[in-house]
């Protein structure tokens, strides 16, 4: 619908309907922004290695290796 405004259609928009439509984008970028900003702050958790996953798969539950290498990993987490 927007791809076929011409710029001589938006120049016909009354003066409340621009003001409520440039405060509702720029609500929009800011949420936006927010966003993206809350992406860079997430924390990134360690990750199992092969080892680890193996002995998850296998049921190694007595590995004392394994089990120590788990509490570290879920500690940081």
């Amino acid at each position: 619908m927007l791809d076929n405004q011409s710029a001589e259609d938006w120049k016909m928009c009354e003066a409340d309907q621009q003001k409520e439509f440039i405060q509702t984008f720029d609500k929009f970028a800011k949420e936006l922004m927010e966003a993206q900003e809350s992406f860079k702050t997430n924390i990134v958790l360690e990750q199992l290695n092969d080892k680890q996953r193996q002995g998850i798969r296998e049921g190694r539950t007595q590995d004392i290796n394994l089990i120590l290498d788990y509490a570290h990993i879920f500690g940081q987490w």
